[in-house]
This record gives structure tokens, C-alpha cells and sequence, in this order.
């Protein structure tokens, strides 16, 4: 093929652009109390990233920071299939300063701050998002997946859709959720559909029970083992996150 300059002045002012370019940082949470748990059990802050395209992407070999001038502070692994972010779909990556597979060396500061995603070669950025102070268990988050505008969510979506649409059936989802007795000695049920698994967690945010969803309308929960007191019972569908307060006497 010939290159003339025209061409190479079109090379230069559009680069080509990757997949992994058109990645998206989707939503946030920098103080993150009792919203979702990671797989280690801990409540650490977390970023949503999504993927707009018709093709999975692989996080693998990328950069995460929140310091844009050491932009290859965190690079996610190799070699595992759980840094692939789905075709149209999302991932959680954990900033709970623990350095592990989709969990950042370091945490994000509810007071503010910037963070960033970069290529492999350190240097190209893909996205990023400068944020103001935050509130406990609220995500920040753009309006509609991929979208320019954004906006805090009491009701955060993470690993799920922001779009409003989406909310509403989250809602509606939500609504169909109940759990009794509460308070109770021994057992609980919950009752609904659409969940995945229950988890308990104490006042120090540590996971004391964790049971997965039987698909049935109505499951008992047993509680005789734990310690009289309160508790967050948490019940986690694919679109949904339902919080209660339990009590145990």
C-alpha cells in the first residue's frame, strides 16, 4: 500500500484505536460499608468498568491507578480468565489495597480524586474520572452505561446496568424481597425470587453466614448458631442487592 502524506496525517491525528481502548470506567464507590462484598469478604471500595463492544476484553497485562503521574501503579495479571470483561457486560475491579487478582494495591479516597485506566504499554490512558468527596454506600456512576453525564446512585448497581430503566425493574425486583421473623431465635425465611445467595454480616462487616439460593419462593435461613444481636442480612440477586437489618435474640 502506498503512503502518502495525507495518509500519514490521518495516522497521526486518528490513531487506531483497540478494543480495550473503548473500555469505560461505569461506576464507583469510595466508601463502601455494607453495599456488596468481594470475594475475599471484605467491603473495600470498588470501580465498575464496562465493556461497549461486541467482543470480550481482557483486563490482563492493563493498568489501574489513581495517581495519574505513576499511571502503572496497579497491572492486572495474566493467565486467568476472570480478568475478561464480557461482551457488553461488566467487572468489578476491588481498590482495597490488597494487590491480587481484580484487587488493586491501593484504596480510593472518599475525600476525592482522579483515577485512570492505562494500555499495557503504560502510557496510552483509556479512560478516567476525577470525583469529589463521596458518600458512605452511595455510587457515582454515568447515567446510562458508556454515557458523558453522571450522577450518584443510593441505590448502586454494581456489576449490573446504571440505566434507569434497569433501576426500576432493580426496584421492582427489590419489592419482592421479604424476610420474617424478624427479629427471630433460631429460623428466617426469605422469601422472593430472582436471588442468588444470602449473606449475614456482623456489626465489624464480617461475613458470618453465607447460603445460595435453592429456587425456591420461600428458604430458611438457620440462625440458632449465631450470637444474640444485629445484623446485616444481605440477599443478592443478579440485577439487585437487598439490605435488611436483622436481629437475632
Amino acid at each position: 500500500m502506498k503512503i502518502n502524506f495525507y495518509t500519514i496525517l490521518c495516522l497521526a491525528v486518528f490513531p487506531f484505536i483497540t478494543e480495550a481502548q473503548q473500555l469505560k470506567i461505569n461506576e464507583i464507590m469510595a466508601s463502601n460499608t455494607a453495599t456488596i462484598a468481594s470475594d475475599l469478604g471484605n467491603f473495600g471500595d470498588w470501580v465498575e468498568v464496562f465493556n461497549p463492544t461486541n467482543n470480550a476484553i481482557d483486563l490482563a497485562g492493563l493498568y489501574f491507578t489513581d495517581d495519574i503521574a505513576t499511571p502503572t501503579k496497579y497491572q492486572f495479571p495474566t493467565g486467568s480468565s476472570t480478568t475478561i470483561v464480557p461482551a457488553n457486560g461488566f467487572k468489578l475491579v476491588w481498590a482495597d489495597d490488597s494487590a491480587q487478582l481484580l484487587h488493586a494495591n491501593f484504596k480510593l479516597s472518599s475525600a476525592g480524586e482522579t483515577i485512570a485506566f492505562f494500555a499495557a504499554d503504560g502510557i496510552t490512558l483509556i479512560d478516567s474520572i476525577s470525583y469529589g468527596v463521596q458518600t458512605t454506600d452511595v455510587s457515582y456512576g454515568r447515567t446510562t452505561d458508556g454515557g458523558t453525564a453522571w450522577t450518584t446512585f443510593t441505590t448502586p448497581t454494581p456489576d449490573a446496568s446504571n440505566d434507569p430503566t434497569t433501576l426500576q425493574n432493580n426496584l421492582a425486583a427489590t419489592n419482592s424481597i421479604s424476610i420474617y421473623p424478624n427479629p427471630s431465635n433460631e429460623n428466617i425465611y426469605v422469601v422472593g425470587s430472582n436471588w442468588n445467595f444470602v449473606q449475614i454480616i456482623d456489626i465489624t462487616g464480617k461475613i458470618i453466614l453465607t447460603e445460595t439460593a435453592h429456587h425456591l419462593n420461600q428458604q430458611a435461613i438457620h440462625i440458632s448458631s449465631l450470637n444474640k444481636g444485629v445484623y446485616l442480612i444481605k440477599v443478592v440477586g443478579s440485577k439487585t442487592i437487598y439490605n435488611e437489618r436483622l436481629v437475632k435474640y
